[in-house]
């Protein structure tokens, strides 16, 4: 009874762990939006691009935060209409 306790503690541990680091990166990632948003000058820089592209290719972060940046590495002045549709 003690071990499967133990096991079943140590199985909830792992799984919040995750679940916080999951949403630490995607804090840390909305925040570096959130940044580029703040500082945009017509569109972002390339160095700008980048870091969006890398949070685009990110397939642990959300759907959501993934979109963020993918409309917002499109900028050019204004939100495109195709980005405004998602």
């Amino acid at each position: 009874m003690n071990i499967t306790k133990n096991l079943l503690i140590a199985i909830i541990l792992i799984i919040f762990s995750t679940i916080v680091s999951a949403q630490e990166t995607s804090s840390i990632q909305l925040k570096k939006i959130a940044e580029i948003t703040i500082g945009l000058n017509h569109f972002p820089s390339d160095s700008e691009k980048k870091e969006l592209s890398e949070i685009m290719s990110n397939e642990s972060l959300s759907d959501n935060v993934r979109i963020l940046a993918h409309a917002l590495f499109n900028v050019k002045h204004n939100v495109t209409d195709t980005d405004k549709k998602e």
